[in-house]
């Protein structure tokens, strides 16, 4: 296929034929018992005060929420900055910057 856009939406379906040496899925070929199983776990996660299984405690959750809703205000404030400069840069460009010269004018391509 020379397009390239059909050959990547080309899928080919196959069925592969199973053989003895076929892996199936959730087969272990090793000896892994539940009690490595949760020593291992043991040593990976680390208790804290989340809980039974990562639960997260309510004062987590509180302080998370907090931090959101100041998150949404920075990003109020930064947004009303941004638009408030942007207007600015437009309307210099389209009135044109006086005393600047032609440093001042913008060229665009279309």
């Amino acid at each position: 296929m020379r397009d390239a856009n059909a050959r990547e939406l080309h899928e080919v379906s196959m069925i592969l034929p199973t053989t003895s040496q076929t892996v199936q899925i959730g087969r272990c070929d090793y000896d892994y018992s539940e009690s490595e199983f949760q020593q291992d776990l043991a040593f990976f996660v680390q208790p804290t005060e989340a809980g039974p299984l990562g639960v997260p405690s309510t004062s987590r959750i509180t302080e998370l929420e907090v931090e959101v809703e100041q998150l949404k205000e920075q990003l109020g404030k930064a947004k009303g900055v941004n638009d408030a400069i942007w207007q600015v840069v437009v309307q210099k460009v389209l009135k044109g910057n006086p005393g600047s010269g032609s440093e001042g004018d913008v060229e665009m391509d279309e």
